[in-house]
């Protein structure tokens, strides 16, 4: 079975199927695949909805259609998956799972990038933040129509409840810093983040996290920086 994109949303055991009709998203869906689509809706459980999608200004917006959380499941342009990551996850008051085919390494980078190492990034911090990831497995790009150069991937992400975020002060202030941490490549803290406080300050808070004051970004996990965050937004 060729991959083709869509958008599948789940409430419980209904499920909701949207072909958007616009150019950023639907160019890639064959009108003739919608209109079969719609004819196999009639004896699966699906409704498929089309054109419910909206995209304005670069942000997905979905309406919650019953008082239960949504699971979304898509095959999304590989092009565009950080900034669907970026406004997906944080909306753990609607959606409870997100499920997305990804190019493989972009789905290697967002679940297994390890510390000390320059696959490490902001949108680490950002997707533990938010949800639990887990990489589920391959997809050869043979499976494809039509086939693209790199192989994809299925990853799903648990969402977090806002309740179990971690504890910071303003998520605001607190991606704020970590994108600032990382900015400043390779620099230790105690530089990339002078413009909160003094070095002397970034020291001392590091030390009270039991972190050498001579720390780089890459080397912090989630923990480490909302514990970092809420020492230096006291100072």
């Amino acid at each position: 079975m060729k991959i083709m994109s869509s958008l599948v949303m789940s409430i419980s055991d209904k499920y909701y199927c949207e072909v958007p009709m616009i150019p950023s998203i639907s160019d890639d869906i064959p009108q003739g695949f919608a209109r079969g689509l719609y004819k196999m809706s009639h004896s699966l459980p699906f409704d498929l909805i089309v054109g419910k999608q909206e995209v304005v200004g670069g942000e997905i917006k979905l309406c919650k259609r019953m008082n239960e959380l949504l699971r979304v499941v898509s095959n999304i342009p590989f092009n565009i998956s950080t900034d669907v990551v970026k406004q997906l996850l944080p909306m753990g008051d609607i959606i409870s799972e997100v499920v997305l085919l990804l190019q493989d390494e972009t789905a290697l980078r967002l679940v297994d990038a390890s510390l000390r190492t320059s696959e490490y990034r902001p949108i680490n911090i950002f997707v533990n933040f938010y949800s639990d990831p887990e990489y589920k497995f391959k997809v050869l790009r043979s499976n494809f129509f039509p086939q693209p150069n790199v192989d994809a991937a299925v990853v799903t992400f648990k969402l977090k409840q806002t309740a179990d975020y971690p504890p910071v002060a303003s998520t605001k202030s607190f991606f704020s810093m970590v994108n600032s941490a990382f900015n400043g490549k390779r620099k230790m803290l105690r530089r990339s983040l002078q413009h909160i406080c003094t070095s002397l300050e970034i020291e001392k808070a590091l030390e009270s996290v039991n972190l050498p004051v001579t720390a780089r970004p890459e080397e912090l996990t989630l923990d480490n920086f909302v514990r970092l965050h809420n020492l230096l937004v006291k100072i």
